[in-house]
């Protein structure tokens, strides 16, 4: 009779205490396309270093009737915690009189609170405004 053996992965290592970045990503991104009836939405997209000590987690800006896809924002998260996690700019929305900024967050709460900023500042709204408005120009009559 074949001998059984248990489980032996503690219980603890499963449980997350807060939500990851791209887990609070991942909401955003739904959340958009909740907002403009998918016409815009967030798509991740995760990679990490070749060390495997970091991950990069980016918040693609997507629209399938344009066949529009860009990088909105991205947030390195360093392993094995999820925190403390740096939100970075990326081309999108970079002023081009300015240099790139990255902004450190310390846990989820301050994670959340920094992209609601970053989605609240105007050149983010107008080029969503654009890209949803673009959209919705060229989406298909409703009914026959």
């Amino acid at each position: 009779m074949p001998t059984i053996v248990p489980d032996l992965w503690p219980a603890d290592i499963f449980t997350m205490p807060s939500s990851t970045p791209i887990a609070v990503l991942r909401q955003q991104g739904e959340a958009l396309g909740a907002h403009t009836h998918n016409f815009v939405h967030g798509e991740v997209e995760t990679t990490s270093t070749l060390d495997g000590k970091q991950f990069a987690h980016t918040l693609y800006l997507s629209a399938p009737l344009l066949r529009y896809r860009k990088p909105l924002i991205r947030v390195d998260q360093p392993q094995p915690q999820p925190y403390p996690a740096t939100i970075v700019e990326t081309d999108l929305t970079k002023q081009h009189d300015k240099n790139y900024w990255s902004s450190p967050v310390r846990d989820e709460q301050e994670l959340q609170d920094r992209l609601r900023e970053f989605f609240n500042e105007l050149r983010v709204k107008e080029i969503l405004r654009a890209v949803f408005n673009l959209s919705n120009d060229v989406a298909p009559p409703d009914g026959p």
